[in-house]
């Protein structure tokens, strides 16, 4: 006997859920209650990572400018021209506003697909250039921390570990999903992921076409880390 006399089928499809909502399963004649993250066959971390090094722009049309500046990025005002406006996107960090040697932060969420400041004609600023990690989702029950550079100074290699003496369990694996970064256009780097249980979750590689390593060149670059349980 099901649950509710109906089949698969008829019943109304479950929404507007979260990841630890009460689910009920039927299974060899019992209820039992379960959550989605107990159903999943997988743990996962998934992040973007941005990576672009101190890198000056002096407009929307400076062709190094890729999609727009980078969430959670801090850019200084090098040098002002009057009329130009950060503050739409811009968390003021110290000085003021729209002035030369202003420092921000770019904010938002990665609902909005491009940051750009209301007018943003000839103003000089520079990125500060720091690894960025936006977490978008991490079921694993520890936290991940890239570091970069990794272990001394390794340009274009992303470390990965568990924090608190964890361990990435055995059945593991990392998948990075290129993008065009600064430098780069319109060459797509390739990303290759290892995994050392012990020691890293993982590393990441940025080649040039001639299979150098490369520094300052992530942009939102996906990577995820699965683990199946």
């Amino acid at each position: 006997m099901s649950l509710t006399g109906k089949t698969i089928n008829e019943l109304p499809l479950l929404s507007s859920y979260s990841a630890g909502t009460y689910i009920p399963v039927y299974y060899s004649g019992e209820t039992f209650k379960a959550t989605q993250n107990t159903l999943e066959p997988i743990k996962k971390w998934k992040a973007l990572l941005t990576q672009t090094g101190p890198r000056t722009f002096t407009g929307v049309t400076d062709p190094d400018l890729y999609g727009g500046l980078i969430l959670g990025e801090i850019y200084t005002i090098d040098s002002y021209t009057a009329g130009d406006d950060f503050s739409n996107i811009g968390q003021l960090l110290s000085g003021v506003m729209n002035t030369t040697g202003c420092v921000f932060k770019v904010t938002g969420s990665t609902n909005t697909d491009y940051f750009y400041p209301s007018t943003w004609v000839s103003s000089q600023i520079t990125s500060q250039g720091d690894l960025i990690v936006y977490v978008l989702e991490n079921t694993l029950g520890f936290n991940i921390i890239p570091e970069y550079p990794g272990f001394g100074v390794l340009d274009g290699v992303v470390v990965f570990y568990p924090d608190d003496n964890n361990l990435i369990p055995q059945t593991s694996y990392m998948n990075a999903q290129p993008t065009i970064p600064y430098g780069f256009t319109p060459q797509i780097p390739n990303l290759l992921t290892t995994i050392d249980r012990q020691i890293l979750a993982g590393i990441l590689y940025v080649l040039d076409p001639s299979l150098g390593l490369v520094s300052d060149s992530l942009n939102n670059t996906p990577v995820e880390i699965i683990v199946y349980k």
